[in-house]
């Protein structure tokens, strides 16, 4: 099983939003220079211009494949079964879920690919041959993040 799908879920900013971002970051600086923070000041610019300038970055397009021996990315073999745990697919948007690959490692991150919606069956159907399926529940920063559209 194959697909291309971008590395990440690219959401249109508008300037509303660009500003409204801005806005609370010029609070936060007013609020820590006034308590003579400067440290904490220097953090939320330099905060600022990472959130505009990685937010009008593109993602780049990936085509996975789904193996016997695990998940290929550009034809390369990349995560192994064996070194797999579970598996989960969430919803993330109209377009794609989001299947999310459990290492065996307690100290591990989850490794995360975006998968067509169309797909997502067809890929829980195969994936459950090799991995036991878990309930995936995101943190509150996951929640809020997504709906900031970062």
């Amino acid at each position: 099983m194959q697909w291309t799908a971008p590395e990440f879920a690219h959401s249109e900013r508008s300037a509303g939003w660009h500003l409204a971002s801005i806005a609370i970051a010029g609070i936060l600086v007013i609020f820590a220079l006034f308590q003579k923070n400067i440290l904490f000041a220097l953090f939320v610019i330099i905060g600022e211009l990472l959130i505009l300038f990685m937010g009008r970055a593109q993602p780049v397009s990936y085509t996975y494949e789904l193996t016997e021996e695990g998940v290929k990315v550009d034809d390369q073999p990349r995560y192994f079964f064996n070194n797999l745990n579970a598996y989960s697919i969430i919803e993330i948007n109209a377009e794609y879920v989001e299947l999310i690959l459990r290492p065996r490692e307690k100290i591990s991150t989850f490794v995360r690919l975006l998968l067509p919606r169309p797909l997502a069956a067809k890929a829980d159907a195969f994936l459950s041959h090799y991995l036991r399926p878990f309930d995936y529940n995101e943190g509150l920063g996951e929640i809020i993040m997504r709906r900031m559209g970062l």
